[in-house]
């Protein structure tokens, strides 16, 4: 009975894996052709550290969100880098984990086993070119820093809170 109750369990994170990860990749894609990612050589991507925000109320913003991010390193709240692991533990490594962004305004964080998906996930606002404001379902809301970006503006790289740790995203 236990090891059945354990498969109904690892079916259903499975199940719920798909689901959330089926709205972070892009529609109406033909895998036949390369896409445009594909057809950039690499010395034709430059990518630009933001040091300074844009505070201008009128100022438009550059920016752009690509579709999915991974978790690849994090900082203690001294600035130290800490293995991911201490932050997310051993179901990062079991399960995968992405912060994904839409182009309607919503984003979805999974991490690991996931717990209420409505608490992983909401509404997202740029607010400058260093600055994305996240404001989740059950109402807690985190500022993200993008920390690089691409020639295009595209973030290709950005910093969370989560706990009393800075996690950095990457672009995938």
């Amino acid at each position: 009975m236990k090891n059945l109750n354990k498969l109904i369990s690892l079916i259903l994170v499975a199940v719920i894996c798909c689901f959330a990860f089926a709205g972070c990749t892009p529609k109406n894609v033909d895998e036949t052709q390369p896409t445009e990612t594909e057809n950039v050589a690499a010395s034709d991507v430059t990518t630009t550290t933001v040091t300074e925000p844009v505070t201008s109320e009128t100022a438009e913003y550059t920016i752009s969100l690509s579709a999915s991010y991974r978790p690849a390193k994090a900082y203690n709240a001294s600035g130290e880098e800490v293995d991911i692991y201490t932050v997310y533990g051993t179901a990062l490594r079991d399960y995968g984990g992405s912060l994904c962004f839409k182009e309607d305004g919503t984003f979805t964080t999974f991490i690991g086993v996931y717990g209420n998906v409505n608490n992983e996930s909401g509404t997202y606002k740029i607010l400058s070119d260093t600055e994305i404001q996240m404001v989740y379902n059950n109402d807690k809301t985190e500022t993200a820093v993008v920390t690089q970006v691409d020639s295009e503006g595209v973030v290709t790289e950005l910093k969370m809170p989560h706990r009393s740790y800075d996690v950095v995203f990457v672009q995938e």
